[in-house]
């Protein structure tokens, strides 16, 4: 609404159209009530900014979100991002978004190139950092991911997820002592990516009544919701 407001203060306001698109394809990919309307309106907004400001920064990757959230054209995605990423080489999010469509497009050794160019100009956003875990995780590097799981935990200590990940590099790597010093005394059902762990960790240990009551505990919270 802010950026409604904001383009009809000023519809020469290019950054706003721009943060008007991506608002808008946001709201189209979290289920929209009226998905097509969505589209069509992320589209306009995509096309005034481009307009007004076509050489701009916010311009090309407002088009770059529409083709790749909106149309789903990848490369065509991709030659936006790039078109932004030389307007703004120090701009994480470029490689960010380039990172997402290759390993959309099942080019992980390409997404984890982008990804850590990425993370090297912004190391502290935690949301770089999750998403270079995840394909490294999936890439089977596993000294690299406890790095990254080290670098989150730093920023959030009290990050269940980047600790799961971190136990689970361990375990991935036979490692069984080290993940199990990691491990917690006591897990809740809902720290997700732990009770995996804590699973992982007891089938590896040949623990298999422990593992039994874990599944046990876990199918009981499904049922009850």
């Amino acid at each position: 609404n802010c950026f409604r407001e904001a383009v009809g203060l000023d519809p020469s306001f290019a950054r706003a159209w721009a943060w008007l698109a991506r608002s808008l394809l946001l709201i189209y990919v979290n289920d929209a009530a009226q998905p097509a309307a969505t589209l069509a309106g992320a589209r306009e907004a995509v096309n005034r900014a481009y307009e007004l400001q076509p050489a701009s920064v916010d311009a090309n990757l407002a088009q770059g979100y529409l083709a790749y959230a909106g149309e789903q054209a990848y490369n065509a995605a991709l030659g936006c991002f790039e078109k932004a990423r030389k307007l703004a080489p120090r701009d994480s999010q470029t490689d960010r978004e380039r990172s997402l469509i290759s390993r959309r497009q099942g080019k992980w050794q390409g997404s984890a190139a982008y990804i850590q160019h990425s993370v090297e100009l912004n190391p502290r956003d935690s949301l770089l950092l999750t998403i270079q875990a995840g394909i490294q995780n999936e890439l089977r590097e596993y000294p690299a991911l406890l790095k990254t799981c080290d670098a989150l935990l730093n920023l959030a200590p009290d990050s269940e997820w980047a600790l799961g990940e971190k136990v689970g590099a361990y375990q991935h790597m036979g490692d069984l002592a080290s993940a199990a010093a990691l491990l917690p005394s006591k897990i809740n059902e809902n720290d997700h990516r732990l009770f995996e762990a804590k699973i992982v960790q007891q089938i590896s240990g040949r623990r298999s009544d422990e593992a039994l009551g874990s599944f046990k505990i876990a199918i009981q919270k499904l049922e009850t919701g």
